[in-house]
């Protein structure tokens, strides 16, 4: 009957050693899964990482509107310092005006603590100025 015990205590301390919690294991790694996931927490409206969206918007033009198509992209990269991840979100549409492209980024730097912006251009407000 001891040897039972004690078996029952030897699993269950290798089952807390291994990270088990409620029924799944948790390896404690963070990855770029992890890194997108914290930036897209804010901006749920961008794909997952290598991922591309196409979107539409209604821009000015006679009724009901010229349309005009963007893509929303979101890539991941490796930093070279442990646990931490650059994300970027962009954002490009598919108009110029005169010699500029109409198109954003916005790119992180994550740690399993949080995503913090680093660098961002952003010119789309001239979606707005077509009439």
């Amino acid at each position: 009957m001891m040897r039972g015990k004690w078996l029952w205590f030897i699993f269950a301390a290798l089952l807390a050693l291994s990270g088990w919690q409620y029924g799944k294991a948790t390896s404690g790694a963070f990855g770029q899964d992890q890194a997108v996931d914290i930036v897209l927490a804010q901006h749920p409206e961008f794909p997952l990482a290598r991922g591309k969206k196409v979107i539409e918007k209604t821009i000015g033009g006679k009724y009901p509107g010229a349309k005009v198509t963007g893509v929303l992209a979101t890539s991941v990269e490796f930093s070279g310092e442990p646990d931490v991840y650059h994300v970027t979100l962009s954002e490009k549409w598919s108009l110029e005006i005169g010699d500029n492209e109409v198109e954003a980024f916005w790119r992180y730097k994550v740690t399993p603590q949080g995503a913090e912006l680093v660098e961002s251009a952003d010119n789309t407000e001239l979606l707005n100025i077509v009439k």
